[in-house]
């Protein structure tokens, strides 16, 4: 079973404010106080207006006077902080925060004659910081609404213009630096490239060294900080990332009050952190804190909240994982349930509600495996063909949604014997596995169930390369597995007993001796 991870959509109000500065009359000062009135004037009517974002470069304006450059640094913050003032925080997939901005577009009313080179400059300036801010989060909110990829990458263009205009002690660039680091998250788990998720690490590592203890943003930089941790530990593997992902995770709960509206959102991604490393290391006790902190998160989460259905979603994998683990029906059987409410919590619509539904019908194929109800696994297969169809090509997604799939195809082959079911297992399996990308933890699994698929088809067909398949696929599965990996002795198992059908077959002794060592290995 593959975990939703944080791919759920959706709002939370967060509000930072710059600090107050008293506008001086300094020229320039009361000018830019006309654009920002003029500006407000403009947006209190309800229109929201953008205007083209210039493209400056910096390197071609001429000198400021020390003077001058003091009274712009000071009221172009003025002007972010009015801005910031009806700051929303909008959650996109994987519940962060990104800033979202009021769209004002500024309007000098100056006549032209009164407007000094220098002053020019520094309004172009301003203007240009403002807009690429305002641009860049309405790309952020159209991506949360709408899960465009081309969103995504505008608003990666605008905040990276944004970092190279901001210097290292403006409290935007902190901002910039936070949102450019969830953006690249995003797009890592949107195209899969190892590149972003790297980038990403290094931009919200930047944006906590930044930001002072007590600033209400430092739990959201944290937080965003051990998803991406977490999520190049599930592309690398190292434990070390695992290691960073809880700690950072942890720190930010123990930032946030227990009675604060966002207590759940980061009691769920430490949640997940814990399950990612049961998943990876099998300590029952990675679970049990993982079952805990979820069902917290579920509880402090007010029903009709948008997080719900992404705190019930988590909540079900760490229930299906303790039945996996211990055997218990009530776990199998909550899970079950709480994946079903959070289905019927969000929206048909919604660009993620694959995740959930994936979980779903993975739980009613895990049922069947144990009740032998054909209804669950015929309701699994119905779930996970809306997921394939809800998930697009090239989405970092569509191998574990393959998998899924086909590995109930390969069940119900099991129960009624269908050849067809069979293939149709087996082709859906090859596509995951290509799909996967090489080292993936996933990819083990796919491997090791294609294998499976291949080695039932040479039982029923008794083709030779069917089972050479079996064993090639097998043995992948064994070298990609970690030698203390939990799963590990079920792939040796495996190859050893395709091993041993191959003897029987062909009569090689070579591959007896080599299932002997395997089987001794599990």
């Amino acid at each position: 079973m593959f975990e939703i991870e944080n791919h759920i959509s959706a709002n939370e109000y967060h509000s930072w404010s710059g600090r107050g500065v008293t506008t001086e009359d300094h020229g320039f000062g009361t000018q830019l106080e006309d654009i920002m009135q003029s500006s407000a004037n403009a947006s209190s009517g309800g229109t929201n207006v953008f205007f083209p974002v210039p493209r400056i470069d910096m390197s071609t304006l001429e000198p400021m006077s020390p003077r001058s450059r003091i009274v712009l640094d000071r009221e172009v913050e003025t002007l972010f902080g009015t801005v910031s003032d009806a700051t929303d925080a909008i959650r996109i997939p994987s519940n962060e925060v990104f800033l979202m901005m009021e769209n004002h577009a500024p309007d000098t009313g100056l006549d032209n004659a009164t407007q000094t080179p220098e002053n020019a400059q520094m309004i172009e300036v301003a203007h240009s910081l403002v807009n690429t801010t305002q641009v860049s989060h309405s790309c952020l909110e159209e991506f949360g609404r709408l899960g465009d990829l081309a969103d995504l990458q505008q608003a990666i263009t605008l905040l990276e213009e944004l970092v190279r205009s901001t210097s290292g002690g403006d409290h935007r660039r902190c901002t910039a630096l936070g949102n450019l680091g969830l953006a690249l998250w995003h797009r890592f788990n949107y195209l899969g490239e190892l590149g972003d998720i790297e980038y990403s690490i290094s931009m919200l590592r930047d944006a906590v060294h930044l930001t002072p203890h007590g600033h209400p943003q430092k739990p959201t930089w944290l937080s965003n900080l051990g998803n991406s941790f977490r999520a190049r530990f599930e592309r690398l593997g190292e434990l070390g990332d695992l290691e960073h992902a809880i700690s950072r995770h942890r720190d930010a709960v123990d930032l946030i009050p227990h009675s604060h509206p966002d207590k759940p959102h980061y009691l769920n991604n430490l949640g997940n952190a814990f399950f990612t490393s049961f998943l990876r290391l099998g300590r029952l006790g990675d679970l049990e804190d993982a079952v805990s902190i979820l069902r917290n998160a579920v509880n402090l989460t007010p029903r009709g909240h948008p997080h719900k259905p992404a705190s019930l979603g988590n909540l079900g994998n760490s229930l299906c994982s303790r039945f996996d683990r211990l055997r218990e029906m009530g776990d199998l059987e909550e899970a079950i349930l709480t994946f079903r409410n959070a289905v019927d919590l969000i929206p048909h619509d919604h660009p993620h509600k694959c995740h959930i539904l994936n979980n779903f019908g993975n739980s009613l194929s895990t049922r069947f495996q144990h009740l032998g109800e054909l209804a669950d696994l015929e309701d699994a297969i119905l779930t996970l063909r809306d997921v394939l169809a809800l998930t697009p090509y090239g989405h970092h997604e569509k191998p574990s949604h393959l998998g899924t799939l086909g590995s109930c195809f390969f069940a119900r082959f099991q129960r009624l014997g269908e050849l067809n079911d069979l293939e149709d297992a087996i082709l859906i399996l090859k596509d995951a596995v290509d799909l996967t990308p090489h080292g993936h933890c996933r990819k083990v699994y796919c491997l090791d169930h294609l294998g499976s698929s291949f080695l039932s088809r040479f039982s029923h067909l008794r083709q030779l390369s069917d089972l050479d398949d079996a064993i090639l696929r097998y043995r992948d599965a064994v070298d990609l597995t970690p030698h203390d990996h939990p799963y590990k002795p079920t792939c040796l198992t495996n190859l050893g007993n395709s091993l041993v059908a191959r003897f029987n077959r062909l009569g090689e002794l070579s591959d007896l001796e080599d299932a002997i060592s395997k089987l001794r290995d599990a």
